[in-house]
């Protein structure tokens, strides 16, 4: 990808199931979805891949191994069969230093690889250096860290403390049929004064094209990085500093992406508004926008609050905006699960596109939409 942020941006999706015939083996079988699109480059070709295979695996002390066999289905002409292989061993050398690697067998001729190398460090930090040749691209290297919901066994904090993940459908609207988000969030530092951490949000209109069940297109990718340096002012409240980055970046269209920088100040009444922890949840932001004059969000929940992983019923509303775009989102949700919280919900929900505007008439009994929510903490 280039400066302006125009190149291939793939999707993975995959689902699977695993029969374990022993402690040490076990039978897998999974479908992989696979499919690549350009930002803000006019494409007319999408590589849309379906993997569908079967493997067995095998696991002795700290190295696991799989061999298996698949057929490529529907989606693009020129693929019949695939070979996959995987290996991971722990403890390699010294006990920080693990290895995993997956390599694929395209119709007995290319060789796919994805293989990296990890240095574990204390408190659910890894360095890594990882290689990996895909579909239609040279092989990439790339170095970097890892964040995870452990704490390395020390007792330290967490740097990934929550993750969620949406779906809801517009049974209305023609221009989109569904509308994916989900984010997580990263801490980085805290005490019993304040914290500072990070969320990466993203937002993916997908196209309606010729129907529900025919190809999920994504129109765009929305993403938004917001750092907060937050401090505790007693009675239940909390104050934050906040900076945010947002970008919009249209797909498989010539239209260039659009950003923006803001700053400001924030108030919530607790540390995550996606836990259900008080009846009345909020939070109220407000600052300037470097490029669009002003930036302008709230947060507000009204839900049940029951113990022991009850179910719980509840409304929020949530609206954002600057002098170029504005979102709002009203929804009523029910809430079930424990270690995992699953939300089916109901609403409405618009998003005005910065780069090239919003498709389509837009009317707000378009904008209806049912779905389902996915929240998980560490």
């Amino acid at each position: 990808m280039n400066g302006r942020l125009q190149g291939p941006i793939d999707f993975w999706i995959h689902a699977g199931y695993g029969l374990d015939l022993s402690k040490s083996v076990s039978l897998e079988t999974g479908l992989t979805h696979f499919c690549r699109h350009l930002t803000s480059v006019e494409n007319s070709y999408i590589l849309n891949l379906n993997e569908l295979t079967g493997a067995i695996r095998v696991r002795e002390g700290g190295v696991e191994a799989s061999v298996g066999y698949g057929r490529y289905i529907g989606g693009s002409p020129g693929y019949g069969g695939l070979m996959v292989f995987s290996l991971k061993a722990s403890r390699v050398l010294i006990p920080e230093l693990s290895f995993a690697g997956g390599w694929k067998w395209v119709d007995f001729d290319a060789l796919l690889h994805d293989m990296e190398l990890s240095l574990g460090l204390s408190r659910g930090i890894a360095l890594f250096i990882r290689s990996a040749r895909t579909y239609g691209l040279p092989t990439e290297t790339f170095l970097g860290v890892r964040l995870s919901g452990e704490n390395g066994g020390d007792g330290g904090p967490k740097q990934l403390t929550g993750f969620r993940l949406s779906a809801g459908a517009y049974p209305f609207y023609g221009a989109h049929k569904l509308l994916v988000s989900g984010g997580f969030r990263l801490e980085f530092a805290k005490n019993e004064n304040g914290r500072f951490f990070a969320d990466l949000d993203f937002d993916a209109p997908v196209l309606t094209g010729d129907g529900f069940f025919a190809h999920f297109w994504p129109d765009r990718m929305i993403y938004g990085l917001r750092a907060d340096y937050e401090k505790t002012l007693g009675g239940g409240l909390f104050a934050a500093w906040y900076a945010c980055y947002d970008v919009d970046m249209p797909s498989d269209k010539a239209v260039d992406f659009l950003a923006s920088l803001s700053t400001g100040l924030a108030i919530r009444n607790q540390p995550d508004f996606e836990r259900l922890e008080k009846a009345i949840r909020f939070e109220v932001r407000g600052g300037i926008d470097f490029k669009y004059d002003y930036d302008a969000g709230l947060k507000l929940g009204i839900n049940t609050v029951s113990a022991g992983g009850a179910a719980n019923v509840g409304a929020e509303i949530r609206w954002q905006a600057n002098s170029m775009r504005r979102s709002g989102e009203l929804k009523i949700f029910a809430d079930f699960g424990r270690d995992v919280s699953v939300r089916p919900f109901v609403g409405i929900k618009k998003i005005d596109y910065a780069a090239g505007g919003t498709p389509g008439p837009d009317g707000l009994a378009k904008r209806i939409t049912l779905g389902f929510g996915f929240y998980k903490w560490y």
